[in-house]
């Protein structure tokens, strides 16, 4: 088990990359078998997160601190994506850079800790998002509106 920490918005979020080849089901496609996410020491990379499913099994197996919330990366290696290391260098030219550009935006939305703070920013963004991108805000607004309905 590779058990990682990195500095997120506003904390700390706590990886684990369990020492299996294949992370088990796709998070998008059920049934599709999805290997690991692979990280190298000293390389940076955009990570998608989701919540550990078994957090008590995790913790007692492994005797971690249970006191803590672990992440997973989400859908196997597909949830990792490495930044170039001249990212800078290469500009709009690398097609990493251009999604970095995209995502960037989306995570700047998401900072508020409330809900309500996500939601307004992120319908502002809507308005100025490529339209290609337009129903991952959609997406995001609708379950953050889901999530704090009573």
């Amino acid at each position: 088990m590779l058990r990682l920490q990195g500095a997120v918005s506003g904390g700390t979020a706590h990886v684990i990359v369990p020492p299996e080849q294949f992370a088990g089901s796709s998070d998008i496609e059920p049934g599709i078998s999805m290997p690991n996410a692979q990280l190298f020491k000293g390389r940076e990379y955009l990570l998608f997160l989701a919540p550990y499913p078994r957090q008590k099994e995790l913790v007692e197996k492994n005797d971690i601190d249970a006191n803590l919330t672990y992440y997973r990366v989400y859908d196997g290696y597909m949830g990792a994506i490495p930044l170039p290391e001249d990212a800078a260098r290469q500009g709009e030219s690398n097609p990493k850079v251009r999604y970095m550009n995209v995502v960037r935006p989306f995570c700047e939305a998401v900072k508020p800790p409330d809900a309500a703070g996500k939601i307004t920013r992120l319908k502002a963004l809507r308005e100025k998002a490529d339209r290609r991108w337009t129903d991952s805000v959609d997406a995001a607004i609708k379950s953050l509106e889901e999530e704090t309905r009573p």
